[in-house]
């Protein structure tokens, strides 16, 4: 049996009493079917088309303000007495960063590090983690706070440029206080 065949067309309402005209929006798009010569189907079958609703903008919200990249140091050092930093080795890497002091008191014991950053992933610091480990055996990437970030320029470390130099002997006044130990 043969299908009608479908073609879109605009009729025009000559007498304006359809709702579109009586509302000034001009004609209503309809699908008119035709069946082909010899059938039984009604030669004008008239099936109104759906009417698309004009597009709602949806509301933009203001953007949230873009959380700050995690950054993360080497930890060279971390031990439960105060480090005594002329015994830190000077090696060419440290110029390129901050060398800076942290400390933390968990359970009532006072801790002790000592750690170069920053780097913006964990890929770049295991690399620097990797080339200090000949001389720094426990040398571990840590994730840092904003916190730390921003208080470890006043932790900073000296180095002199070789132990017999007579390096800083004295840990720093502000060494960055840990709410959280992260050693490993």
């Amino acid at each position: 049996q043969a299908r009608p065949e479908a073609r879109a067309t605009r009729r025009r309402d000559d007498a304006g009493s359809s709702p579109s005209a009586a509302a000034g929006t001009g004609p209503v798009p309809v699908l008119h079917l035709v069946a082909p010569a010899g059938t039984a189907a009604q030669a004008s079958q008239v099936v109104p088309l759906a009417r698309a609703e004009p597009a709602v903008q949806p509301r933009v919200e203001p953007a949230a303000p873009a959380e700050a990249p995690q950054k993360f140091a080497v930890q060279l050092v971390w031990a439960r007495e105060t480090i005594d930093l002329t015994k830190i080795v000077r090696l060419k890497i440290f110029s390129g960063y901050l060398l800076y002091a942290v400390e933390t008191e968990p359970g009532g014991r006072r801790e002790y590090g000592v750690r170069l950053g920053f780097y913006g992933d964990a890929l770049s610091a295991g690399l620097v983690a990797q080339y200090v480990r000949p001389t720094f055996k426990n040398a571990a990437v840590v994730p840092v706070s904003e916190r730390e970030l921003a208080r470890a320029a006043a932790a900073m470390i000296r180095v002199a440029p070789s132990r017999a130099a007579g390096g800083q002997s004295r840990w720093p006044a502000t060494p960055v206080a840990l709410a959280s130990v992260r050693a490993h």
